[in-house]
């Protein structure tokens, strides 16, 4: 914290969620300048390119969606130029966009002096804790603000071993229709939040079944067992989203959505833990 914020001159307060100040776009686009695109000595084009250069292009095609003629036979320099203006006419949530599509196709080995993909991502998460920003990046995705004890919960769930891949893909969907910050499904992510937990007793007890049936093999407390018996209920009755026989809509929100992503993660960590000891 500096001088102005210490003394009361600056007051430091969380942005809105939809707030994007021009020094906040600024500073973002900065980070990836010097950290990317200024490397302009691995940005020449070779045959074949670069993996840069061809990131470059497929930045430019897949996210600005723009003619691939107007920066193929550019020089870097123009190119990073053009880059940069386009990139200072997206909308705020557009510039969350830019930073989840940097992190899923950038190369790990696109130069060899890159810090590394974790390590940038790490550089971006300390910005917006500087800029207050009201969001924070798990797993190379922008979500809502948790506690670090929420994030840890579900980051553990993000990186398990491959024994448990229906686990972690339920996890990441139920995370991704929560996180939505346009479409957010909080319906299908308490489903997939539940379904995480079914596939991972199947998984343990090698067999197909529901979870009220099959949890009541697994070696925890009893009132355990009936509490998370009477989530799935709670998913599953005549309105629910599991089944939706009556075609009512299930009483649901953000609120109940982010609970059962965390309470379904919290679990699966636990009852693993408990597997391995």
């Amino acid at each position: 914290m500096l001088f102005s914020e210490r003394y009361g001159y600056k007051k430091a307060k969380m942005l809105k969620p939809d707030e994007m100040p021009h020094s906040l776009k600024t500073k973002i686009w900065n980070t990836f300048y010097v950290f990317i695109f200024r490397k302009a000595e691995v940005f020449e084009r070779n045959n074949p390119p670069t993996k840069l250069y061809a990131f470059t292009l497929h930045l430019w095609d897949l996210f600005f969606e723009k003619d691939l003629s107007m920066i193929i036979d550019a020089p870097p320099r123009i190119i990073i130029r053009k880059i940069s203006r386009s990139f200072f006419s997206l909308k705020w949530f557009r510039i969350y966009d830019f930073i989840e599509f940097i992190f899923k196709y950038l190369p790990e080995d696109c130069f060899p002096d890159f810090i590394g993909t974790h390590e940038f991502q790490d550089m971006i998460s300390d910005l917006f804790r500087i800029e207050k920003v009201p969001y924070q990046i798990v797993h190379g995705l922008i979500i809502p603000l948790l506690a670090d004890e929420e994030r840890s919960e579900i980051e553990k769930i993000l990186n398990i071993p491959d024994t448990f891949t229906p686990v972690r893909e339920h996890l990441n969907k139920a995370l991704n229709l929560w996180a939505d910050r346009q479409k957010p499904d909080y319906q299908n992510s308490i489903k997939e939040s539940i379904l995480a937990i079914e596939s991972l007793v199947m998984i343990i007890e090698g067999e197909k079944g529901t979870l009220t049936k099959l949890i009541e093999k697994l070696n925890i407390h009893p009132q355990m067992k009936q509490g998370f018996k009477n989530l799935y209920n709670w998913t599953s009755d005549d309105s629910g989203i599991r089944h939706g026989e009556s075609g009512e809509s299930f009483p649901c929100d953000e609120t109940e959505a982010r609970y059962m992503l965390i309470t379904s993660s919290a679990f699966i960590n636990y009852i693993i833990n408990i597997m391995e000891k």
